[in-house]
């Protein structure tokens, strides 16, 4: 059987509205890759890591913190 539109929880999900994701930029230098470090909403922090050598970067988010979005890491 098939709902209305207006209650049919797939075309609810699909219709709904999401905000973009929270992202800044991060430059490793050590392999001159670019790449977003995306929001862990959970522990308030973004995790970048090198996918050369594997360096994880973490940028705790806080109270007397910067409104630089691009990072430069050596």
């Amino acid at each position: 059987m098939l709902f209305p539109q207006s209650k049919n929880i797939y075309f609810l999900l699909m219709n709904k509205k999401r905000e973009p994701r929270k992202w800044i930029g991060v430059n490793f230098t050590c392999c001159n890759f670019y790449g977003r470090a995306y929001k862990n909403e959970v522990k308030k922090e973004y995790l970048a890591q090198c996918p050369k050598c594997g360096r994880v970067i973490r940028f705790i988010v806080g109270q007397g913190g910067t409104d630089q979005r691009f990072f430069e890491v050596r």
